[in-house]
C-alpha cells in the first residue's frame, strides 16, 4: 500500500476538517482496514472500523500525534467524531517530505 493509492480530500476542503482543532495539510478518504498490509500498522489497529491517513510536512509540521493517542474529528464530510492514532510513516509528495499518521475510527 502506498499513499498514492487512496484519494485525498480536495485542498479547498481541508480547512473544514479538524483533528483536535487543527486542519491537516492532506487527508485521504477513509478506507477499509483490510487494505493495511504492513504488520507494523496492523498490530496497532484496535477494531474493524475504517482507517485514514492525515499528513503534515516534516520540516514545518502543523501537528504531531503519538501511537495510541485519541483525537476528536470535526468535519462536515464525515459522521465519525473520534479516532485513534495507529502509526506514522514518512513519504515524499511533490517534492515535499511528508509525515502521514494512520488513524482508525473508534
Amino acid at each position: 500500500m502506498t499513499m498514492h493509492n487512496f484519494p485525498t480530500y480536495p485542498h479547498d476542503q481541508l480547512h473544514e476538517i479538524k483533528l483536535n482543532g487543527i486542519s491537516p495539510e492532506s487527508i485521504n478518504y477513509a478506507f477499509e482496514r483490510k487494505h493495511i498490509k504492513q504488520k507494523h500498522f496492523k498490530s496497532y489497529l484496535v477494531n474493524d472500523n475504517d482507517v485514514f491517513f492525515a499528513s503534515t510536512q516534516v520540516k514545518k509540521p502543523v501537528f504531531k500525534f503519538k501511537v495510541g493517542q485519541e483525537v476528536d474529528i470535526n468535519s462536515p464530510y464525515d459522521f465519525n467524531t473520534r479516532a485513534i492514532c495507529c502509526g506514522q510513516l514518512e513519504y515524499i509528495h511533490k517534492g515535499f517530505r511528508m509525515r502521514g499518521f494512520l488513524f482508525q475510527y473508534i
